[in-house]
């Protein structure tokens, strides 16, 4: 199935196709499938499209910040709203958006994790799949899943004008709870399956400022949609997908393959893991994972897993490999 170019019908045959693969008994979260949208010509750059700033696209930077910068102000312009552990509707972009939100024991200057679902899926499924509550004592982080809006492609992954609302909702979320809990600004970390490791892909490309290390499960750039565009900074980052059948919409295979290489070529820490199960998750991800974004937080571009074979066998699956940038 072509990357560059996908009809409507094809779109929805390949999420049908992609639904069945949450049945049975595979570790793999029901209901979390992509599909791939068709290249759309025209549409504005906006100022939530680019880390934040408030600035188009324009390349990456050459100087290398000495620090997280300070997240953008909430856009509602007025005091962020309390938040809880549990279900929050929360005011984004002019929408009211649902997240749910797992506290650590001590959320004060707690670390932090965006989980993002897959198409069809939902905060509360996604949730539990990925253990968020068990993510959020083991990593000391407050992790956040959104539930995702009524977009096709399930988050704003296939063009930069598409982006605007759901990049808005990570640019205000990670305000508001740094305003609530003072968190620690070095530890901000991203994930998601499918669609949503499609949108971990967009805010490792754009919100690497922001975001100290990120693990991306069947996600990727691809020719037309979800394209590449070099990191502001360097950023670690770790790509699992599911062989040459993990597709659903998207062949995962190329489009994991695309990034990591072109993140490679500019400077990036790269691990890919290929569990060869189709589009799923492998049983016991969460160990490594959790491992992986322990390692990386924001500044640490240099890693020990590059080079430490012990660190390698003890902790990761034998089909990942670890390469420094070229």
């Amino acid at each position: 199935m072509s990357l560059a170019r996908l009809s409507l019908p094809a779109i929805f045959a390949a999420a049908m196709t992609a639904a069945s693969l949450g049945c049975g008994t595979t570790d793999s979260p029901a209901s979390s499938e992509d599909a791939a949208v068709s290249s759309q010509d025209g549409g504005s750059t906006t100022d939530a499209n680019d880390d934040g700033t408030g600035a188009a696209d324009a390349g990456a930077d050459t100087s290398a910040p000495a620090g997280p910068p300070k997240p953008v102000s909430y856009s509602a312009g007025q005091a962020c709203p309390t938040l809880t552990a549990g279900e929050n509707k929360f005011w984004s972009w002019g929408l009211d958006r649902m997240v749910d939100i797992y506290l650590p024991p001590k959320p004060a200057k707690a670390n932090l994790l965006f989980l993002w679902h897959g198409l069809g899926g939902t905060k509360e499924g996604f949730g539990n799949f990925m253990k968020a509550k068990k993510l959020a004592n083991s990593l000391g982080a407050i992790v956040v899943v959104p539930q995702g809006g009524a977009k096709l492609t399930g988050w704003g992954w296939d063009k930069s004008s598409n982006a605007t609302e759901d990049a808005a909702l990570f640019d205000d979320l990670l305000s508001c709870i740094d305003q609530q809990w003072d968190i620690d600004n070095s530890r901000v970390w991203t994930m998601g399956f499918s669609a949503g490791g499609l949108w971990s892909s967009w805010l490792t490309l754009h919100r690497s400022t922001y975001i100290a290390s990120a693990v991306i499960w069947s996600g990727g750039s691809g020719t037309e949609s979800n394209k590449y565009k070099t990191p502001k900074r360097k950023i670690p980052v770790l790509m699992a997908w599911g062989g040459p059948e993990d597709k659903a919409g998207f062949a995962f295979q190329e489009t994991t393959l695309r990034m990591s290489s072109m993140l490679r070529t500019d400077g990036h820490f790269v691990v890919t893991c290929d569990h060869n199960l189709g589009h799923n998750i492998p049983f016991g991800w969460e160990v490594w994972a959790a491992d992986f974004l322990k390692r990386h937080p924001w500044g640490v571009t240099e890693s020990d897993l590059a080079t430490s074979a012990a660190i390698q066998t003890s902790m990761y699956p034998k089909y990942c490999t670890f390469k420094a940038s070229k």
